[in-house]
């Protein structure tokens, strides 16, 4: 690399600019009502309305390609203006809670709740990622090299030959949706004697339109064999940038005009279940523990909103690998956790009973621990 030979490099081109001002605005409204039913049914109902305005490059360096593969032909390029459609105007998030009483003497409780839960203004990492290849303030570019031989280096960066190089993007969709989770969960809880309580729950999580990244201009199949999907390079030639490369037909994507574009976009989406274990023992004679076990399954499709950071330590977690479909990406989350077991403990040392000077220094005695169990990752 050094001596600038290489097979492949995909770089910033030196004279993009990476400087963006962003500014947007998030308002929020709540009402909740707690209404006794009876003497032993509580309700808890609350609805919560949420908006965020659009957000604005300050210079008037927005840019963003509204339709990298859906427009007609010719293919859409960069529009100057917003980089993130308008957003969502209904995002309305009911809340239900209810905790009844079924014996009436204090020592049964069932609690339960609903609720969605809309991420709002959260959009810093999207808007990080657009301004990498925002064309055409900012643009990458990509090229091969097969044949082995020694890239040209000048003194801003590399220099790419003309008619072997094709442009990449690093950007957000334009088309980008709404991300929300949907919450749910219901528990039981007994007060034993001795001061001990034991609550066991059930917890559910729906993840909906997360942030993911995927290849967003993905190659155009040319085959179908038994249900599969083939590509091949021996296709007619696309008639545009990025076609002919070193003298190789290479595949044909959906807007010619680009090569390889890494595009992030809300088609992730996860399942979260967890069996909650929980059991207490308030302070009596010295002694107070708690002990809580969870079991839980985490399935997404690669969503995270900072690109691979989010899962760093899981080789090949970075973006999605199925551009047609998300079923392709689907499993265990990076974060999956199956066993979690968590374990506390207090005992105050009995007192000497006395009020002398000995009793300053052996009176006022406590001791600890914690004990953490988990099983390890998915990968």
């Amino acid at each position: 690399f050094m001596t600038g030979i290489y097979n492949s490099i995909t770089s910033q081109d030196p004279a993009s600019d990476v400087n963006r001002y962003f500014t947007y605005n998030t308002y929020g409204f709540y009402a909740q009502d707690d209404m006794r039913a009876s003497s032993r049914l509580t309700l808890n109902m609350g609805l919560r309305y949420e908006v965020e305005t659009t957000p604005s490059e300050l210079n008037n360096k927005g840019y963003a390609i509204r339709d990298l593969t859906r427009a007609s032909n010719p293919p859409q390029q960069p529009t100057q203006g917003p980089v993130i459609q308008t957003p969502q105007r209904h995002n309305f998030s009911p809340r239900v809670g209810f905790a009844l009483d079924p014996q009436g003497n204090g020592k049964t409780a069932i609690r339960g709740g609903f609720g969605v839960y809309y991420d709002v203004g959260n959009i810093g990492a999207p808007l990080l990622q657009q301004v990498y290849t925002a064309p055409p303030v900012s643009t990458t570019s990509f090229q091969s090299n097969p044949g082995g031989q020694v890239l040209p280096l000048g003194p801003n960066g590399f220099i790419y030959n003309a008619g072997t190089g094709s442009k990449s993007l690093h950007t957000t969709d334009y088309l980008a949706g709404q991300p929300y989770l949907v919450q749910w969960n219901m528990t039981v809880e007994h007060q034993f004697p001795g001061s001990t309580g034991l609550a066991v729950s059930y917890v559910g999580t729906r993840g909906i339109h997360l942030w993911t990244a995927q290849e967003g201009n993905p190659t155009i199949t040319t085959a179908n064999v038994n249900g599969a999907l083939y590509w091949s390079t021996q296709v007619p030639t696309c008639g545009n940038i990025g076609t002919v490369v070193n003298g190789q037909t290479m595949f044909c994507r959906f807007n010619p005009n680009w090569a390889s574009a890494i595009v992030h976009m809300t088609n992730g989406d996860s399942n979260y279940n967890a069996l909650q274990v929980a059991v207490t023992k308030r302070l009596s004679h010295g002694l107070q523990y708690q002990a809580s076990y969870t079991w839980s399954h985490s399935i997404d499709d690669t969503e995270g909103a900072m690109y691979s950071s989010d899962c760093s330590s899981a080789s090949g977690m970075a973006w999605g690998a199925g551009p047609w479909s998300t079923r392709y990406d689907r499993g265990p989350s990076c974060f999956d956790i199956r066993q979690n077991l968590r374990f506390n403990l207090l005992y105050h040392l009995p007192n000497v009973k006395s009020s002398g000077f000995a009793s300053k220094f052996l009176n006022g005695w406590w001791m600890g621990n914690i004990i953490s169990i988990q099983s390890g990752y998915a990968f």
